[in-house]
């Protein structure tokens, strides 16, 4: 259980430089550079993916372990859409605020990169576990 959370935190970590990497290059503009975004981005999205993303990747390999699918196809599908579900649910409970409108843009655009960055710390965790 210890080397799995060890695994967990060094896909989270990763994950978090990854996409706050893409994060800077998105919303870089002319009064705020890459540096800038780099640090802000970067506190808050290693501090999301090691305090709620690596529990929540825990229970997904548990939930996972109980189902079993037996076709590698279906295990797949299964892992993305539990990814893409919660971290659409997380980004939901933190970018929302209690008026939520389905319809404004910002809080679609934070979801996405919510789900986005569930995304990428499974193919990174994915990546770290065929490496260690």
């Amino acid at each position: 259980m210890l080397s799995m959370l060890i695994k967990k935190c060094i896909s989270g970590i990763a994950a978090s430089f990854i996409f706050t990497s893409v994060m800077a290059l998105v919303m870089m503009n002319l009064h705020y550079g890459f540096t800038f975004y780099i640090v802000v981005v970067g506190i808050y999205s290693v501090m999301i993916m090691l305090l709620i993303g690596v529990p929540i990747s825990i229970g997904i390999e548990l939930i996972l372990q109980r189902i079993r699918p037996r076709k590698a196809i279906v295990r797949a599908l299964i892992t993305v859409a539990l990814y893409g579900v919660l971290g659409l649910l997380v980004s939901m409970l933190i970018f929302s605020d209690a008026s939520v409108n389905f319809g404004q843009s910002e809080h679609l655009l934070y979801w996405t990169f919510g789900v986005g960055a569930a995304l990428v710390f499974m193919i990174v965790d994915i990546i770290v576990k065929k490496l260690i």
